[in-house]
């Protein structure tokens, strides 16, 4: 795709207008030029609802917009840092193989308020004194979890996303749903051994937060648009993680789980459903992929989900890109 196809992707096959407050003029889509122009408001209309100023979206602010999601080079200063995702864990005794984070072994009891002081990944993401108290085992599990959610690009260009020290862990059992995030950074697990891919999800909820409150656009959002575009990302996780399991311990969750869930409940078509695990395998064996065909199989898939699902009664939106899954994607 070049890069002016690519400049207007978010805007393609929009009839919507827009005000200019610079130049006070009503701007629209034209697909025949590839950009956005003047349009003239018939003297009859002019004065509906629809077409005052006050009841349209700014031209420069969704120029604005536009121009910092695809600008991939951009980031908040959060999302600069140089520490690495595998450093092995040398002086935390809740581990064997060399430091490594792998399957705990015994030791003596410890603050878990203490784990901070080591260098891990997971020690750099959570605020443990926002955490709840837990045991030992339970922190092991955490940063084992992590371990496998980074041991792939994808879960890494998730974990670069969070701001240091944001992110804080609570349990309760009495939860119906494995896990939950509130807000940006608090997660909620109904369990002391939560798999991986419910923790990788509710990263991923972080990450999505904390990119789209950046771009401007985050209460704009439907629930159900983040849940699909979440579960994309971890099918990238989980897939990426699958074609490697014979490279080490890093298995996290059968990929297109999540969707293919969905699919059954929902009837996704079949062909559909067949064309995004090609596009999945594709993109994670560094084969080549059509991104506007992904986002009109994206918006496809959006259609059949049920926006309950999300604690949010608003339906999916086609018309807000999924931002955060391209940034993804291409940030290679």
């Amino acid at each position: 795709m070049s890069e002016t196809k690519q400049s207007n992707l978010a805007f393609e096959k929009r009839n919507d207008l827009l005000w200019d407050d610079k130049r006070n003029i009503h701007m629209q889509y034209s697909p025949m030029s590839d950009r956005w122009l003047p349009v003239t408001i018939s003297p009859w209309d002019i004065d509906k609802p629809e077409y005052q100023p006050q009841n349209l979206d700014n031209y420069n602010d969704v120029m604005g917009q536009k121009e910092r999601a695809y600008n991939f080079q951009v980031r908040p200063t959060y999302l600069k840092n140089e520490y690495s995702l595998s450093i092995p864990n040398h002086n935390h005794a809740d581990y064997a193989n060399g430091g490594y984070i792998n399957a705990p072994i015994p030791y003596k009891p410890q603050n878990s308020h203490q784990l901070h002081k080591y260098n891990t990944t997971f020690g750099n993401l959570v605020n443990f004194s926002k955490s709840d108290y837990m045991p030992n085992s339970t922190w092991a599990h955490l940063a084992d979890n992590n371990r496998r959610i980074a041991s792939n690009v994808y879960g890494k260009r998730v974990m670069q996303s969070i701001p240091d020290k944001s992110i804080h862990f609570k349990v309760d059992t009495n939860k119906e749903n494995e896990a939950h995030i509130r807000g940006k950074s608090e997660i909620t697990f109904n369990s002391y051994s939560p798999t991986a891919a419910a923790q990788a999800e509710e990263l991923i909820h972080s990450g999505q937060k904390n990119y789209y409150g950046w771009l401007g656009i985050a209460k704009g959002i439907p629930g159900i648009n983040y849940e699909l575009e979440a579960k994309i990302i971890a099918d990238l996780i989980h897939c990426s993680n699958f074609v490697n399991k014979d490279n080490g311990d890093v298995f996290t969750e059968i990929p297109f789980v999540p969707l293919g869930m969905s699919r059954v409940g929902y009837e996704l078509p079949e062909d559909l459903y067949k064309e995004y695990m090609d596009i999945i395998d594709n993109i994670v064996l560094n084969r080549p992929i059509s991104l506007a065909r992904f986002i009109d199989i994206y918006k496809q898939i959006g259609a059949n989900l049920d926006p309950e699902k999300s604690r949010d009664p608003r339906i999916f939106d086609p018309k807000i890109l999924p931002y955060y899954l391209i940034n993804i994607i291409l940030n290679r």
